[in-house]
């Protein structure tokens, strides 16, 4: 794949490896920074993964997990700089100016549309940035241990939907195979991610399906949450993952959204069936993400309620754009 000879060079003058990962991270980015770090650390060198936001407490079981540190905790300087699963340099907040700031700077990701400028990694078929780092790890030779193969695990796992997902390819299922082999746990990564649940996710989740609305003859549902129904539920910002899926498993929706309000802004998750395409209606919105699944941070709007109905004008004007 392009790039990978130039990231080889690269790491062969550097000591200390500055990781990134984006905005919001999820289990992709998470466990590619983690995967990264295991196996760079497998190498010798020093690898610091760095993000702007607080990490969802459900990937507290993953190895290396406390060795996130917010940007301005960042201490020295770094020779090389990886951004993982981050589609541009807005995405890494507050992290930018220390990835900017490193000579070295490389992106790997899978999204589509990826702007960054400087080397790049990007393999758009991929069904998760954790795929391409763990092509990484084999065509650099870097040790593939148990720690490295649960982070690359989840984040394929998360980015496919546990592997359910129209992108999974041969490739995505010979990944997570190898993940297996190295010592990766499914059940355990399974049963954590998807098997357990804290009260104040399932008060939420309560409060979401109450507040379901469809449109446009069913083929668009709407989740709506207000500040007061988090306060209520007592959530915090990972309690909302996996809702709006709800909205999108119900029959003849093409599309779904989950919009609420946070502590950290205005938020929308997207899920969207063929021909609808979730990364185009988000990038309306200064977002992005992948056809079936997108998101954004939605600003500029006085509440919630003119943000909804801005969302289901560009939900409705994409159904009728890709009908």
């Amino acid at each position: 794949m392009a790039g990978f000879d130039a990231l080889r060079a690269a790491l062969q003058g550097a000591r200390r490896v500055a990781l990134f990962a984006h905005l919001s991270p999820d289990g992709d980015t998470i466990g590619s920074c983690l995967g990264a770090m295991h196996a760079l650390k497998g190498a010798g060198l020093e690898a610091h993964p760095f993000c702007a936001d607080l990490l969802p407490p459900d990937f507290g079981f993953l190895e290396g997990f406390s060795a996130f540190s917010l940007p301005f905790k960042a201490s020295g300087s770094f020779d090389l700089a990886l951004a993982l699963d981050v589609s541009s340099p807005d995405r890494l907040g507050s992290a930018r100016a220390l990835f900017e700031s490193t000579p070295a700077r490389f992106c790997v990701d899978h999204h589509l549309g990826n702007v960054f400028d400087c080397g790049k990694i990007v393999d758009e078929k991929a069904a998760a940035t954790a795929e391409i780092v763990l092509e990484l790890v084999q065509a650099l030779n870097l040790p593939l241990t148990k720690s490295a193969a649960m982070a690359l695990y989840t984040g394929l796992s998360t980015d496919t939907g546990n592997f359910s997902f129209e992108s999974v390819r041969e490739g995505t299922l010979r990944a997570a195979a190898l993940c297996v082999k190295c010592g990766a746990e499914p059940e355990t990564i399974t049963r954590t991610l998807y098997r357990t649940r804290n009260l104040s996710q399932i008060k939420l989740l309560g409060a979401a399906l109450s507040k379901l609305e469809t449109h446009a003859a069913g083929q668009i549902a709407l989740i709506a949450l207000s500040e007061e129904d988090r306060l209520w539920a007592g959530a915090s910002e990972s309690d909302y993952e996996g809702i709006v899926n709800y909205a999108a498993e119900l029959k003849g929706v093409l599309a779904a959204a989950l919009l609420s309000e946070r502590p950290s802004g205005l938020r929308c998750s997207l899920r969207c069936q063929a021909p609808v395409d979730s990364s185009k209606i988000a990038a309306l919105f200064g977002g992005g993400g992948h056809a079936r699944a997108a998101g954004m941070t939605l600003q500029g709007f006085p509440s919630l309620q003119t943000a909804k109905s801005a969302l289901l004008h560009a939900l409705k004007g994409a159904l009728k754009k890709d009908a």
